[in-house]
């Protein structure tokens, strides 16, 4: 038997390896070359939050080096709205802000100002989806529309549906909404032993940089969008 995977569960998996490997070191940036940097950006919002939560971290040369407090005149704004520096034993130091999620659609900057006043830009477009689709709590093994409301035509829906048997394969599927639908095929559904079933539907956006140091960094927007226990029949 396997037991089904949430995205919750996934994320803990992750941020245990991950904080298993980075350090959780504090220094400042005053005293590395800002070209050293990594800037590390998440930008996740789940459903049914009332917020979107923003998560900026430096390190010293790559992904798992040393965390900084960004020295004067250093700092990181989003929007214009300058963020303070907080820490904590596991991550380091990092900065952080949360927004109304129903006023976040839209464009966004995030201006990093090194200790240099050198001021690197990076831009990205959120837009909250939902999930419009009722998932009923039992489901035959037959094709499965997931309508969403607030995707666009180019967005890539991601869902997960696994079941508890050894024996069989998750789904894994990443399409393209096509009219602001997605079809889970009854092809698809068969493959999957009948019993409880976990679905995850989510969206992950990992975007380069447009001005970034040397060292180089990420940009990640997720969105999870509707998680479901069923109940799957022949």
């Amino acid at each position: 038997m396997k037991p089904p995977l949430t995205c919750l569960s996934i994320l803990i998996v992750i941020l245990c390896f991950a904080t298993a490997c980075s350090s959780n070191e504090i220094g400042n940036s005053k005293d590395v070359n800002p070209e050293t940097i990594y800037m590390n950006y998440s930008v996740d919002y789940k459903e049914g939050d009332d917020s979107v939560n923003c998560f900026l971290q430096y390190r010293f040369a790559g992904s798992n080096g040393t965390t900084l407090v960004l020295s004067s005149p250093s700092k990181v704004a989003i929007d214009g709205a300058e963020i303070n520096a907080d820490s904590a034993t596991l991550s380091g130091a990092y900065y952080e802000k949360k927004f109304a999620a129903d006023n976040f659609n839209g464009q966004h900057t995030i201006a990093f100002t090194d200790i240099n006043n050198k001021v690197r830009e990076e831009k990205f477009s959120f837009h909250r989806i939902n999930c419009t689709t009722q998932i009923p709590q039992v489901i035959g093994k037959e094709q499965l529309a997931l309508t969403f409301d607030g995707a666009e035509n180019s967005d890539v829906i991601n869902v997960t549906i696994s079941d508890t048997s050894a024996a069989t394969e998750d789904i894994q599927i990443g399409n393209p909404v096509t009219s602001s639908q997605l079809i889970i095929t009854a092809a698809q559904l068969k493959t999957l032993a009948k019993g409880p079933v976990q679905i995850n539907i989510f969206k992950k956006q990992d975007l380069p940089l447009l001005q970034p140091t040397t060292e180089g960094g990420k940009l990640i927007l997720s969105y999870d969008i509707k998680d479901a226990a069923v109940e799957l029949k022949d």
